[in-house]
């Protein structure tokens, strides 16, 4: 398990980076972010498990039901193509993240591996975020659209990626230095329709510029 968790690391700081779907429009997502009022928890056992099936599509934030509890969780697109998430899910000597949101449009394939249950926590409409962690993020939807500087804390490291509405890489770093490198701050032009994939980070602080 050691080893699957640490390759599964390494698969996370340099191939998630497909993000949310494309094609949709920022309506798509608010209608997905309303309907995700109505929805209650849901918890999830290690195991594999599919979106509209198993779980209603939605906005979610996902930690583990133990504090205590550390795994990977992985999610791909309905047709696994692609690779949407790769992350691991609690604290371990392998790193990990607090919690991780997502947006799930229907059809898309979770998979759970080292957690004895998962929960996934609907998010309805909010106010938007100067502070985002591991997961994805819309511009104009959860972030307001600007210029940034992102930073993070000390200890921490990961990926950013931000993606233009069309799934075109506008930008790529690892922020926050580790044996990879990285950066101490990255300037984040962000328009409406752009998404943004952090990967490994509980915590990136967006100061406007």
């Amino acid at each position: 398990m050691k080893k699957l968790l640490l390759t599964l690391v390494f698969a996370c700081l340099f191939n998630s980076h497909s993000a949310v779907a494309y094609g949709l429009e920022l309506t798509d997502y608010e209608a997905l972010i309303t309907s995700s009022q109505n929805i209650k928890p849901t918890k999830l056992s290690s195991g594999e498990w599919i979106v509209g099936e198993d779980i209603e599509p939605g906005r979610y934030n996902i930690k583990p039901s133990d504090e205590e509890d550390s795994g990977n969780i992985m999610i791909n697109q309905k047709d696994k193509s692609s690779l949407l998430l790769n992350e691991v899910l609690g604290f371990n000597h392998f790193g990990g993240v607090e919690q991780i949101r997502v947006y799930l449009t229907g059809g898309e394939k979770i998979e759970i591996i080292g957690l004895d249950s998962v929960t996934f926590t609907p998010v309805g409409p909010e106010e938007k975020h100067e502070e985002i962690h591991a997961g994805f993020w819309i511009v104009g939807i959860d972030v307001e659209p600007d210029t940034y500087i992102a930073t993070t804390e000390k200890e921490q490291s990961g990926n950013v990626f931000v993606t233009d509405k069309d799934g075109y890489l506008v930008t790529t770093e690892i922020l926050g230095k580790n044996m990879f490198k990285g950066v101490d701050k990255m300037e984040l032009k962000l328009e409406e329709g752009y998404k943004i994939d952090v990967s490994n980070l509980s915590n990136v602080y967006l100061n406007k510029k």
